[in-house]
């Protein structure tokens, strides 16, 4: 039957959907009758089958690896590595349910945090917020958790341990944290220099919008920051006592942006620049080796400038 073939045909390449509401099942009417008693077409004139191609959208048993929601499960029960300040020494927080309570005045959990594939593997990472309160305060760092691969194709996930972002009471406050293609962008309100007298209801005169990025430098993963400037893109001590930034500035000595003696510099030997209060990296694994050197490349004109920083280890006495 000429007709009724044409039909079995069309619901081959149409898909099984129609036949699911009867359109390729109908009732054979005269007009189908008389076909059938045509001539049979030969088969070399009839038209080839479609060939459609495997669909490569995941089913629901192949899992996705990556993107926050995953994360964040994974985290919600891991050890996180913390770093008070932001450049301290880290201490390590047993997180379990999204929560931590080591003593009766201090809770750690979780805030929301941001997707973005921060060492171009194409897996979506993560920037998670994490809070600490104690009885008179309260601090928030962002860290940077790398999507990975675990043995049955579930999400685990890695901690890059130099925080990207910090928010204080008291202190330097975050406006927002957002991904970009490949890396984040942080706006922040810093207390600077100028702000030795704000009391801790107060925001700092210093606004920053920076620009981190994560780079692969001996080995390891470090922030950087790509703007405004290059610079340690992890948190940094801003001076907070006056006499710095005084006098014709330093020529001859390089600042890197990271610990390692490869890391890209933020400052040239032969660029001038003026440098504030500097601190150990007691958060760098080598930290007597290296040394947090807030500085500014152009003295601010009135109060709110910024400080950027990077390391230097041949500032250290001794």
């Amino acid at each position: 039957m000429r007709g009724s073939g044409w039909r079995v045909r069309a619901c081959v390449v149409i898909g099984a959907g129609l036949a699911a509401l009867g359109a390729c099942s109908p009732a054979v009417t005269s007009e189908q009758e008389s076909a059938s008693e045509s001539p049979p077409v030969a088969a070399s004139s009839a038209e080839p089958a479609v060939a459609v191609a495997p669909s490569e959208t995941p089913t629901p048993d192949t899992p996705v690896v990556g993107g926050l929601e995953a994360i964040t499960e994974y985290v919600s029960d891991a050890d996180w590595s913390f770093a008070n300040a932001g450049w301290f020494a880290p201490i390590p927080i047993e997180i379990r349910d999204g929560r931590a309570e080591p003593d009766v005045e201090t809770v750690y959990y979780l805030d929301e945090g941001v997707e973005v594939d921060m060492d171009g593997d194409g897996l979506l990472d993560a920037v998670i917020p994490i809070v600490e309160e104690r009885a008179f305060t309260m601090q928030t760092l962002w860290y940077v958790w790398l999507a990975r691969e675990g043995p049955d194709g579930e999400t685990v996930a890695e901690q890059v341990i130099y925080p990207v972002a910090k928010d204080v009471h008291c202190g330097d406050r975050v406006n927002s944290v957002t991904a970009l293609d490949g890396a984040i962008r942080v706006d922040e309100v810093l207390w600077v220099t100028s702000d030795v007298d704000l009391s801790c209801a107060d925001y700092g005169t210093g606004l920053l919008v920076k620009d981190v990025a994560l780079r692969e430098i001996e080995g390891e993963l470090y922030p950087i920051q790509i703007a405004p400037v290059v610079a340690w893109g992890g948190v940094c001590p801003q001076t907070r006592v006056e006499g710095y930034y005084q006098g014709v500035g330093i020529v001859g000595i390089e600042v890197r942006a990271a610990p390692p003696a490869s890391a890209p510099l933020a400052v040239e030997p032969e660029q001038r620049f003026w440098m504030g209060a500097p601190e150990y990296a007691e958060l760098i694994d080598d930290g007597l080796a290296a040394m947090y050197v807030p500085f500014v490349t152009e003295m601010p004109r009135e109060p709110g400038g910024v400080e950027h920083c990077g390391f230097q280890n041949s500032l250290i006495a001794g």
